[in-house]
Formats: structure tokens, C-alpha cells, sequence
């Protein structure tokens, strides 16, 4: 082949070749600060949660579940949708008032799902009779990517690690 014709083509290939690597670490950066961001902001849902969990305010814990959401809960059917949830949550806070603290364990996210594994410990205060009772628990929920970028709680699942 002709020393000119390779030249060419060198010139040709290698602006082309460039762009194809700048794109791709461009992507794989952008991954990574995405799975950074995500996590971040994963962690501030669960930070307002629980906060609000220990308030008393349901209703704005609610403002993070999908409306097709699933809770699972020991000894009780699983509930199905924000209505139903609403209504557990509703009648749990009627009788208990909630003081605890959350451990994040682990996030894992992958594409448009994430799932966050939880400890807890603290008080739980039967507003009847005023006695509290020191409970931990575990956690396990599961989230879902919203066509707006943002997380919502699509399954939460727990059991007490102590007996009640």
C-alpha cells in the first residue's frame, strides 16, 4: 500500500478512534458518579424516614413509597399499595410512639432497582399505658428508579430481632 494512502487513513481513523475512548470513559465516569449520587440520595430518604417514623408523621413517610408499594410485615398479610400501608400505619402510630435509631448495612443498586438492607434499635411506647419497650429490628426494602430520576420504597420487608 501506498505511504500517503496509510497516512490517510491514519487520519481518518485515529480522530475517530480518540472520540470512541473519550466517550467511553466519559460513560464509565458518568456511571460512577451516578452510583455516588444515587447512593446519596438514597440515604437521605431513609434519613427523612425515620425522622418522621420518630415524629410521628406517617402521613410524609408515606410521601416515599410507589403506589403499588408492598410491606411484609411478621405474623400479618403483606400489604398492598400506599392505601393499605397508609391504613397499617396508620393504626400502628395510633398506639405506638416511635424513638429509634437506623444502621444503613448495605446498598446495593443496580439499573433501575436498589435494595437497602437496615438495623434498627430503640424505644417503642405504647401510648395507652406509657410503657416502652427496647426493640431492634431488621430491614430489608426495596426501591425503585422513577422516570424522574428519583428513588421510591417499592417493597419493605421486616421482623424484630427481639421477641415482643
Amino acid at each position: 500500500m501506498h505511504k500517503s494512502t496509510l497516512r490517510h487513513r491514519r487520519r481518518v481513523w485515529l480522530p475517530i478512534i480518540f472520540i470512541g475512548v473519550f466517550a467511553l470513559l466519559f460513560i464509565v465516569a458518568s456511571t460512577s458518579w451516578s452510583k455516588g449520587d444515587d447512593q446519596a440520595f438514597i440515604e437521605e430518604i431513609f434519613s427523612s424516614y425515620y425522622k418522621n417514623m420518630n415524629e410521628g408523621n406517617y402521613e410524609k413517610m408515606l410521601d416515599f413509597y410507589t403506589n403499588d408499594a408492598v410491606m411484609m410485615e411478621p405474623f400479618a398479610p403483606s400489604r398492598i399499595g400506599k392505601k393499605a400501608i397508609s391504613e397499617e400505619f396508620r393504626k400502628a402510630f395510633e398506639r405506638i410512639a416511635f424513638n429509634l435509631t437506623y444502621d444503613i448495612r448495605e446498598v446495593v443498586i443496580s439499573g433501575k432497582w436498589a435494595f437497602v438492607r437496615v438495623n434498627t434499635i430503640g424505644t417503642m411506647t405504647m401510648k395507652s399505658t406509657g410503657q416502652s419497650i427496647v426493640d431492634s429490628a431488621k430491614a430489608l426494602y426495596v426501591l425503585n428508579r422513577q422516570k424522574n430520576g428519583s428513588w421510591m420504597i417499592a417493597r419493605y420487608i421486616f421482623n424484630h430481632s427481639t421477641p415482643l
